[in-house]
């Protein structure tokens, strides 16, 4: 049997302190693309002029031809960059059910403590600093007022533009101060734009590549910065994704579910003037846990130690050694999300095998594409790489992730789309077979397939949930997902009967399962509310208060079909108790001051729309509310 040392815990024998020694230590550009397939741009050999840009980047400085991550997922394959972890010893498994915790050291925090000014500016909810991922920057830009609408929560974005806009601007005030700057784009991501306003009809029927074109402008915007302002020079610029896209490859059109090279290859580029040579290219696997230690090491911080165990790949350039490449990856979101079998997969140069239901093992070196599964005739092989995998997961120290501190809506939201805090793992010993992602991808294509056609064809997309909870009558997610489907598009009568039948399937331990039943009932009264049904509506806003007396929501929502009939009395009551659940909401205060007002007590509804603008002070109306009662006030109308 062949011995492996895991890569993790490897350290670099040559030390690289970049332009450290001349007193010149260089600024740090970190730039992540999220949902990018290495074999889209053109630096890994795709056609078509996409990335000019990257490319340029490229050729300037190293490229990692077989980079890695660590799971097909934005938050937990973040965590991975900036820490230099593997999933379980960072505790994020899966996208909006926890938070980093605080005792895990971050890159931002050692370039903290080495005295860069630290910036973040982050495209999506899903690295929402709640997340725990703005430990160590100064400034962490989070902001979502521009994002467009969804119905993915954790999906909601803003495009990269934004981003660079608010980069751009931080970045020009900083005069000669070091900086470490992330700059974080979404735009590959699923729903894709084909730009039209940009690129005219030009990616017409190929968005994605759309969306990378896009992307790649945005990036340029940032260099031609560094060049005009003479930072390019002293930048060291990384470019780096978080993981790829299915985009149909072993079935998958998208990602997350799945570990194969489709959606695990990522770009990894960096580059800096006269410290790293141009235009190599490394061969050897290298993982995104590398990143943390690798940008610290060049950046001259002598605590670059005390992140997590990913090497530093300074030696792939220098010519110094290194292990033998031995990689971790992992999806646990089939089991999260439905309960079906969790992947774990191991890798070196030549093999990689994947635990799951019917595990699978794949020679690299002749088939980089996995297509060919040799775990039926190679079963000496399978017994080594799984021997291998329990190995590298006895060397890791697991770390148990804490529970995110989203707002009470935020937090509601989440729970109601099924991502609860504190997800388990199936029992090993309980012997249950779960089903095998293999078998089961294709229902997740369906639901994909069904938000893309809910705008231009209903009826279809309908059809396609419909078939998806025939097949999986017991899944929460399917179900809610075809109830949500029926509201969105006012079929009020069709949603309830499946909110019913979501309430029916809704299984779990007893608050968990209450929360989630709650939610599905507060929805049946929105339903009833829009068909002008009220007394319906109001019994189910009080049964969903009943099942869960800690959610301000089903009691907003009563408050304001108390309302609309008149009764502004009973109304305010109700909102008020809302509000003690949760008297950081903006939107509740909004809903309090605006009963004042109804009530003719300018007062206290000033008062409200002090504390909105407390909360959130840019929010306009609150502005131009508070105005017009001091108007009203002083009596001068």
């Amino acid at each position: 049997m062949t011995v492996f040392v895991l890569l993790t815990v490897a350290s670099s024998s040559v030390l690289y302190q970049g332009c450290a020694d001349s007193g010149r230590r260089p600024n740090v550009l970190l730039i992540t693309l999220d949902t990018t397939r290495a074999d889209r741009l053109g630096c890994y050999g795709y056609p078509g002029g996409l990335t000019p840009n990257i490319d340029r980047i490229a050729e300037e400085g190293v490229l990692f031809e077989q980079a890695w991550t660590t799971v097909p997922l934005t938050l937990p394959a973040h965590s991975s960059i900036m820490t230099g972890l593997y999933p379980p010893e960072h505790g994020l498994r899966v996208n909006g059910a926890n938070a980093l915790p605080e005792q895990v050291v971050t890159l931002a925090e050692l370039m903290s403590d080495g005295r860069y000014r630290t910036g973040a500016f982050i495209a999506a909810f899903v690295l929402d600093r709640r997340f725990g991922l703005s430990q160590g920057f100064s400034v962490y830009d989070d902001d979502m007022s521009g994002a467009a609408d969804t119905l993915q929560p954790l999906h909601e974005y803003r495009n990269g533009r934004l981003v660079v806009d608010s980069a751009l601007n931080w970045l020009a005030t900083l005069d000669d101060d070091r900086f470490f700057a992330w700059v974080h784009l979404y735009d590959p991501h699923a729903p894709y734009h084909g730009h039209p306003d940009r690129f005219g009809d030009t990616y017409t029927g190929r968005e994605y590549e759309a969306e990378i074109a896009f992307a790649d402008l945005q990036v340029g915007r940032l260099l031609d910065f560094l060049q005009k302002q003479g930072l390019a020079e002293n930048t060291l610029v990384a470019v780096v994704g978080d993981h790829g896209e299915g985009l149909g490859d072993h079935n998958e059109s998208t990602h997350g579910f799945m570990v194969y090279g489709s959606t695990m290859r990522v770009p990894m580029i960096l580059s800096l003037p006269h410290a790293l040579p141009r235009g190599k290219r490394v061969t050897r696997p290298v993982s995104i846990v590398n990143v943390a230690r690798t940008l610290a090491e060049v950046a001259g911080l002598k605590s670059a130690g005390s992140l997590g165990g990913g090497a530093s790949l300074v030696p792939t350039w220098t010519g110094g050694e290194m292990e033998n490449p031995v990689y971790y990856s992992e999806s646990h979101a089939p089991f999260v999300e439905h309960r079906w079998c969790p992947l774990h997969a191991i890798s070196t140069e030549a093999w990689k095998y994947i635990k799951t239901e019917r595990p699978e093992l794949y020679r690299l070196s002749d088939d980089p594409d996995e297509l060919n599964d040799l775990s039926a005739v190679m079963p000496e092989q399978v017994r080594e790489m799984e021997s291998l995998l329990l190995l590298v997961e006895k060397q890791m120290t697991t770390s148990t992730s804490v529970v995110a501190h989203l707002s009470g809506k935020d937090q509601r939201l989440l729970e109601s789309l099924g991502y609860a805090a504190g997800v388990g793992q199936p029992d090993a010993g309980s012997g249950e077979r779960l089903p095998d992602i293999k078998d089961r991808i294709w229902l997740v294509n369906q639901n994909v397939q069904a938000r893309r056609l809910r705008d231009e064809d209903p009826d279809g997309a309908i059809e396609l949930l419909r078939n998806t909870v025939v097949e999986e009558p017991a899944d929460y997610h399917f179900q809610r997902e075809l109830a949500e489907a029926l509201y969105q598009l006012s079929r009020y009568e069709a949603a309830i009967a499946e909110y019913d039948r979501l309430i029916e399937i809704t299984t779990g331990e007893g608050e968990d399962r209450d929360k989630r039943r709650s939610g599905s009932h507060n929805r049946r009264g929105l339903a009833f509310f829009n068909l002008g049904r009220p007394q319906e509506a109001i019994k189910a806003y009080r049964r969903a208060i009943g099942l869960d007396e800690t959610s301000p929501d089903p009691r907003s929502n009563l408050s304001i079909l108390y309302a609309t009939t008149g009764d502004f009395d009973s109304a305010l009551e109700v909102i008020l108790g809302a509000l003690e659940l949760d008297p950081k909401s903006a939107d509740l205060h909004k809903n309090v001051a605006l009963m004042y007002e109804k009530k003719n007590d300018p007062v206290n509804a000033a008062k409200h729309w002090e504390k909105v603008l407390q909360i959130e002070p840019l929010h306009s109306e609150a502005f131009q509310r508070l105005q017009k009662l001091q108007t009203w006030v002083r009596g001068d109308v």
